[in-house]
């Protein structure tokens, strides 16, 4: 979860109304911003109207009729919050190893044969699967 300029919490890139947040995550629910939730809810896209300001395109992606937002396993959790396991699912994993893949060829041409700058792509790509397998999100880094 993100947060946007105005403050709104952001999931995977679709808005969710703060009245959510804070009705299925407490009123501390700002304080889980770069945490990992999973949202059961109707995917919806606004579309704005001519010349009004909007997210991406003229279009601003919600998540409404919100059945559950839930906590994922391994962040903290204020107030009682419920904690689940998020595991990511198969299309999940696969997505990301794929944006692994990417990232690593990219990492490796612009490393133009430097073997130094080549370990830490080879580094980065590890570390992005093994994220992949646990969040299912590509954190191409090398720790």
């Amino acid at each position: 979860m993100a947060l946007t300029k105005g403050s709104q919490p952001l999931i995977a890139g679709r808005m969710l109304s703060s009245e959510d947040a804070e009705r299925w995550l407490g009123p501390e629910w700002r304080a889980l911003a770069g945490q990992r939730v999973r949202v059961l809810a109707v995917l919806r896209d606004h579309v704005c109207e001519p010349h009004a300001q909007c997210m991406i395109g003229g279009i601003i992606p919600l998540l409404e009729q919100v059945a559950s937002v839930e906590l994922c396993s391994g962040a903290g959790s204020p107030g009682g919050t419920a904690v689940v396991d998020c595991a990511p699912s198969p299309a999940q994993k696969e997505r990301c190893q794929d944006e692994c893949r990417t990232l690593s060829e990219d990492c490796s041409r612009s490393a133009d044969g430097d073997r130094g700058r080549l370990r830490r792509c080879g580094c980065a790509k590890v570390t992005c699967e093994h994220g992949c397998e646990e969040t299912g999100e590509p954190a191409f880094t090398c720790r």
